[in-house]
C-alpha cells in the first residue's frame, strides 16, 4: 500500500522575477523617485493650507472686530443724526452787562437784552440806561455769524 506524499520542495513557490528591460526600468526609477517627491509636495501643501487657514481664521477675527467698530460707528452716527433731525426750539435769554464807547469809563452804559433765540437768529428788547441821558428802549434782532 502507498501513500502518496509530498515534499517541501514541491510545495515551496519559487520567487518571482521580472525582467525589466533597461528603459522600462528606468521608467520605473522615475517613477519611484516621483512618488517619493510627490510625497513631500504633499506635505509642504498640506503644511501651506494649514498657514492659509491661520491666517483666514486670523482675518475673518479682523473683519469681524472691524465689523463690530463700524456697527458702533453706525449706531453713533443714527443717534447723531436723529438729534440733528429734531426741530430747534426757540430759546428765551436774557443778557445785562456794561459797555462804554471810545474805550473811556467816563461814558458807560448799563443795558439788558431779551432775546428769543431760533438757529442763528435772535430777536428781542434791548433797555439802556446812562447817567447822562434818560433809559432807552430799542428792538434787537441779530444773527449768529460765528
Amino acid at each position: 500500500m502507498g501513500f502518496k506524499s509530498f515534499s517541501q520542495i514541491d510545495t515551496q513557490k519559487k520567487d518571482s522575477i521580472v525582467v525589466l528591460s533597461e528603459r522600462e526600468a528606468r521608467l520605473t526609477a522615475i517613477d519611484l523617485v516621483k512618488y517619493d517627491s510627490c510625497k513631500e509636495l504633499v506635505k509642504e501643501k498640506d503644511n501651506r493650507i494649514v498657514n492659509l487657514q491661520k491666517v483666514v481664521t486670523n482675518l475673518e477675527n479682523q473683519v469681524s472686530i472691524n465689523n463690530d467698530i463700524i456697527s458702533g460707528q453706525k449706531d453713533y452716527i443714527q443717534v447723531q443724526n436723529e438729534i440733528l433731525k429734531k426741530p430747534k426750539k426757540i430759546e428765551f435769554h436774557g443778557y445785562a452787562g456794561l459797555r462804554s464807547n471810545e474805550l473811556s469809563t467816563s461814558s458807560i452804559t448799563v443795558y439788558g437784552n431779551l432775546l428769543l433765540e431760533y438757529n442763528k437768529w435772535a430777536t428781542g428788547l434791548n433797555y439802556n440806561v446812562r447817567s447822562e441821558e434818560k433809559a432807552s428802549w430799542g428792538i434787537v434782532i441779530q444773527y449768529k455769524i460765528f
